[in-house]
């Protein structure tokens, strides 16, 4: 718990910083650092051979990927998938006898999937430019990362007082039903303490409000929380299966007390993509 506290003690602030400066390409920077770091995280669970050659291959792409929200390196987006493929295609060729297949497109899917998902994050920024929508985004952003996590510390909690039905023993044995239930409870409640968090510092600090806060606001992320949550459990069992299967106990070591970047953001993997499709949908009513 000491180290889990002094992990947060220093997380949290960068974690503010980074989000302050959402507007800015040092956003774009931290996220992309992020991405890498889960990616090669990935290679080393996967135990892949010779994995930092195919981790420089996987690197152009995430940067320009994440970057798709300046015109001129989105037009470089297409291509860089078709370079991707072809690379992978390439370091099974030249490593036929030391790699297993079967590991290297597992481990490429599992890089796409946190790729997709920590673009979601920039992908707020294209849907709701800084300069009109100010930090609406931003908003948009913390609501997902508040479903993920609620859901996982409520479930942790309520999992461990009231647990008795196990949700999947295999892949997971201490995540229960309770738990799941409570998870969702969770992601309700923690969505809508970041909505008016949001909105009165809107009210406090902004001259010209983008968000205007009524009964049907609040029942949109409410609703929204209830399959986001199912996705974020969905996403953490997906990661722990891999671990099972490659028999390792974390991701990495870079967050004491958490472990890897993948530990604490599994829950992640499928909620902020699910986030930004249903803010895209229901913009009229949030914005």
């Amino acid at each position: 718990m000491k180290k889990r506290l002094l992990t947060a003690a220093v997380c949290i602030p960068l974690t503010i910083l980074t989000l302050i400066l959402f507007e800015t390409f040092i956003f774009n920077v931290v996220i992309i650092t992020i991405t890498l770091i889960a990616i090669h995280e990935a290679l080393t669970a996967f135990h892949i051979p010779h994995k930092n050659v195919l981790f420089a291959g996987f690197v152009p792409v995430c940067c320009l990927y994440l970057f798709r929200d300046y015109e001129v390196i989105d037009k470089l987006a297409f291509p860089a998938a078709f370079f991707v493929l072809l690379f992978v295609t390439l370091f099974i060729f030249k490593y036929f006898e030391e790699v297993k297949i079967t590991s290297v497109l597992g481990v490429t899917l599992f890089s796409a999937m946190v790729m997709f998902s920590f673009y979601s994050m920039i992908h707020f920024k294209i849907m709701f430019p800084p300069k009109e929508y100010g930090y609406f985004g931003v908003l948009l952003l913390l609501i997902g990362l508040a479903y993920a996590w609620g859901g996982d510390s409520m479930a942790y909690f309520v999992g461990r007082k009231f647990g008795k039905r196990k949700m999947s023993p295999k892949i997971s044995p201490h995540k229960t039903v309770e738990g799941a239930i409570g998870g969702v409870l969770g992601s309700i409640l923690l969505g809508e303490v970041v909505l008016f968090v949001y909105y009165g510092l809107e009210q406090l600090f902004s001259a010209a409000p983008v968000l205007v806060i009524n009964w049907q606001v609040c029942l949109l992320v409410a609703v929204i929380a209830v399959p986001a949550s199912l996705l974020g459990m969905t996403g953490d069992l997906f990661a722990s299966s891999i671990k099972r299967q490659m028999d390792i106990k974390d991701y990495g070591t870079i967050l004491p007390g958490h472990g890897g970047i993948l530990d604490r953001f599994d829950s992640i993997l499928f909620v902020t993509p699910f986030t930004a499709m249903c803010a895209s949908f229901f913009c009229n009513f949030l914005a």
